[in-house]
């Protein structure tokens, strides 16, 4: 008689068909108290002596739990606790777990640290490259183009988490293909996982940690559906959701079940023994259904002034707002605001508005964005006595108070003049004088800019893309875009390093880097790594101009070490790298020793159960 034991492995954030709910707005909750049902069967060919299926259906806010089947806890290894379903002798199986949640928003937003940071040892692992948060020079060249000039690290995060947002096309056909970051930065676009996997591979790439959260979500097709999203961590775990674009906060419709350094930790597992020839099973992805019990309500957290110049306009004249936004938030946090159009009686817009803005504020300062609003010649939408509308818009903060544009339009208004604004350049480098210069026969104008302005010239102090706006007293407004680039010093082309090292070995890093600049450069290298490593910690290594050098950092193992993997960051000047270090006992390297055999054997399980893995993901 035989027996064998196989494994079954399912990716868990996969669509699936749930039950829809009545419709509410998940953005606006801060408080969610609902039923939540996991569900999913099992079919083999033949019966099994042992079915043991392993899930994440624990909600971490869950105040309960009701398992149709016997079961037992477990954490799993990066530390979540998931039910481990258990059958003898049968040839199907089929569970509920039923949960009771309550789930509170989190607005407690993101401490300000400095950027470059530099994360403490304890979190240095969720730096280093997983199989599907890759960073290429692709995603790192990205990441480091986005990040520059940021004041801070939350500052950067936004940078990246809006990128995204704006440039990753949302596209339910790629759900469940898992795409790495190269991938999506290819591509531009996926669905929640590639969001996400490109967030966390860039945080990473800018030396940010970065790891991925698993859960469900009320989405936009009025279903609850499986979704994941990211926590960064600045002095402290941050939520970020790129998809839905909320940074530094998370609405209470995110109904978290682990949190995983890489998206394809979270699987569903499926252990199973039987006898004589081997079963075909199969399986359908977990099902959840959520039941809305109570809902509460977001609180405003943004406090929103504006000024408005000019405040009356005629017939296809332009004016700007200037918004102003403050936080009650304990920590750092972002908001998407816009400016939105009244309509005529007919329902088209009275004024045109440039696209809505996120900003990242902090506690104790204030930012800043401008709109331009331009009016259209809506006459025929009103009645023929009125000779002009005023509240043409409303500013709409995410999270604050709406409120009325202070802006009118005049329909016999004929006023004009002549405006025209001159900048030296439409690109210039971080650090440069932009000049300007105002040339109008208005009696009166203002010049607005979202870089620092002084007199006749602005700063290009942050990278990406700015501007300034001129705006003459009679309505006229002219607009020029700016790019501010840095052209990177030098790049990391490689990295070598060893395959794998046991406890007391000494190994090194080596970093192949090119020098892009014109003339030779010291760069400053310094390294930390995770408790089990020693590392030459600082030292300053020239890179002649125009050539490529290779930077050898020097590394010992513990003498008295776990066998888990280490994790090595090394920070160049602005610029950072990191890698795992794989460490493994002297008994797991091979040997004749009875613990040798045995880890030997875990080993070879452990790869075929990583085939299995990749044949159903």
């Amino acid at each position: 008689m035989k027996h064998a034991l196989a494994v079954f492995l399912v990716l868990l954030i996969v669509p699936f068909p749930v039950l829809a709910q009545e419709r509410f707005v998940p953005q606006d909750t801060s408080v969610l108290d609902a039923r939540v049902t996991f569900s999913g069967n099992v079919q083999a060919t033949s019966a099994l002596r042992d079915l043991n299926v392993s899930v994440y259906a624990l909600p971490t806010s869950a105040s309960s739990v009701d398992v149709s089947a016997p079961y037992t806890k477990e954490a799993d290894a990066q530390g979540n606790e998931r039910l481990v379903l258990q059958w003898h002798d049968v040839s199907s199986a089929s569970y509920e777990v039923e949960t009771r949640v309550s789930n509170r928003a989190r607005l407690e937003g993101a401490k300000r640290v400095d950027f470059p940071y530099s994360p403490p040892r304890s979190v240095l692992k969720y730096l280093a490259p997983t199989p599907t948060s890759v960073v290429t020079p692709d995603v790192r060249g990205k990441a480091l183009e986005l990040t520059q000039g940021a004041e801070n690290g939350f500052e950067a995060v936004t940078a990246l988490s809006t990128w995204i947002h704006e440039n990753v096309k949302y596209d339910i056909r790629y759900a469940g293909k898992y795409l790495d970051a190269q991938e999506v930065l290819n591509g531009k676009v996926g669905v929640c996982a590639e969001f996400t996997t490109l967030l966390v591979s860039m945080s990473r790439a800018a030396g940010i940690p970065a790891r991925t959260v698993g859960g469900v979500i009320y989405g936009p097709d009025g279903n609850w559906n499986y979704h994941a999203w990211a926590e960064v961590y600045l002095d402290g775990w941050v939520p970020v959701d790129p998809t839905w674009n909320e940074i530094g906060w998370l609405d209470a419709s995110h109904i978290d079940v682990g949190t995983f350094d890489d998206l394809n930790r979270l699987k569903t597992q499926i252990n199973y023994t039987y006898t004589g020839a081997r079963p075909t099973l199969q399986t359908t992805p977990v099902g959840v259904d959520v039941e809305v019990i109570r809902t509460e309500p977001m609180e405003k957290v943004f406090d929103v002034a504006a000024e408005t110049y000019p405040n009356e306009i005629g017939i296809g004249d332009a004016a700007v707002v200037e918004v102003r936004t403050t936080t009650s938030t304990p920590g750092c946090i972002a908001t998407s605001t816009e400016v939105t159009s009244s309509v005529d009686r007919d329902g088209n817009d009275v004024v045109e508005v440039t696209d809505p803005v996120t900003l990242a504020v902090c506690p104790g300062e204030r930012s800043t964005a401008h709109f331009v609003l331009e009016s259209k010649d809506v006459r025929s939408g009103f009645d023929s006595n009125t000779i002009g509308i005023s509240r043409v818009a409303q500013i709409r903060p995410f999270l604050g108070n709406d409120i009325d544009v202070d802006l009118s339009v005049d329909f016999n208004d004929a006023d004009t003049s002549d405006l025209d604004l001159v900048v030296d350049s439409a690109t210039a480098q971080k650090g440069d004088r932009i000049g300007f210069e105002v040339r109008t026969n208005a009696g009166d104008y203002r010049v607005y800019s979202d870089l620092p302005m002084h007199g006749d010239y602005v700063t290009a102090e942050r990278t990406g893309d700015h501007y300034i706006i001129a705006a003459a007293s009679s309505g006229e407004v002219v607009r020029k875009e700016i790019t501010v680039k840095e052209n990177l010093p030098f790049k990391v082309t490689s990295v070598e390093k060893p395959q794998r090292v046991s406890c007391g070995d000494s190994f090194e890093l080596t970093l192949t880097v090119q020098n892009l600049k014109d003339y030779f450069q010291d760069i400053d290298v310094r390294a930390t790594a995770s408790d089990e490593l020693e590392m030459e910690e600082s030292f300053t290594e020239r890179v002649e101009k125009g050539e490529t050098s290779q930077i050898t950092i020097a590394g010992k193992v513990a003498e008295e070490c776990s066998g888990a993997d280490q994790v090595v960051s090394v920070s160049l000047g602005d610029q950072s790298v990191h890698e795992t270090i794989n460490v493994e006992t002297a008994g797991s390297l091979g040997g004749g020793t009875a613990g040798g055999i045995f880890d030997a054997i875990a080993s070879f399980l452990r790869a075929i159960a990583d085939f299995l893995a990749s044949l159903f993901s």
